[in-house]
């Protein structure tokens, strides 16, 4: 058993950032870390960093039917 330290891992970049848990925040069991929440209004639906970040919430979605209610429906259904 490894009874080291756990890093958060950024949804959307995919890395570690060097503040560890202070440097970003969690939603709802998936952590964003600083750099990503400052350009997150800056992406494109293309953007590597925006697939991964809409691949991880879905998961998530995916897994707790009942988050289902507070989404707001737009575009393709």
């Amino acid at each position: 058993m490894n009874l080291g330290n756990v890093l958060p891992v950024c949804s959307a970049c995919r890395c570690t950032p060097p503040e560890g848990l202070t440097g970003g925040i969690w939603l709802k069991g998936l952590f964003l870390c600083g750099d990503c929440l400052k350009n997150l209004s800056e992406w494109q639906e293309n953007e590597r960093p925006y697939l991964l970040l809409k691949e991880s919430l879905a998961g998530l979605w995916r897994h707790h039917p009942a988050w289902r209610q507070h989404l707001a429906y737009g575009g393709k259904s």
